[in-house]
């Protein structure tokens, strides 16, 4: 502002000119400063239901509780299992193993080496 304005048209009063030069200049400055950006730099608005992504959060849910089911099915079998015999008898009282075919045979020749071996002794 120590400047006077130098204009092409002549001035009658040049202190006048130079207070008229500094109220136009300090107009202008209070313009600029008081202007505003026609970009706008902010960051995007966030909505809520895109960030907390409410979908994922419900499969995630709903996968634990599967997990927490199956646990809780494994859990009672083996408690079952632990505390009774079962439910199936794997073991046949019953069985005798079959005989075969020529066992007659083998018994009689049994028989006559027990005899030899008596008369032997």
């Amino acid at each position: 502002m120590a400047y006077c304005n130098k204009t092409t048209l002549p001035s009658c009063n040049r202190l006048l000119e130079k207070k008229w030069d500094s109220r136009r200049l300090h107009a202008h400055h209070e313009k600029l400063r008081a202007t505003k950006s026609t970009i706008d730099s902010n960051a995007p608005k966030q909505f809520l239901h895109i960030r907390q992504n409410l979908r994922k959060a419900q499969l995630e849910e709903d996968r634990l509780m599967t997990i927490q089911h199956h646990n809780h099915q494994l859990l009672t079998r083996m408690n079952q299992i632990m505390h009774t015999t079962g439910r199936v008898d794997h073991r046949n009282l019953d069985w005798k193993p079959k005989r075969s075919l020529n066992f007659v045979k083998k018994q009689q020749e049994v028989d006559r080496l027990a005899r030899e071996n008596q008369t032997i002794l």
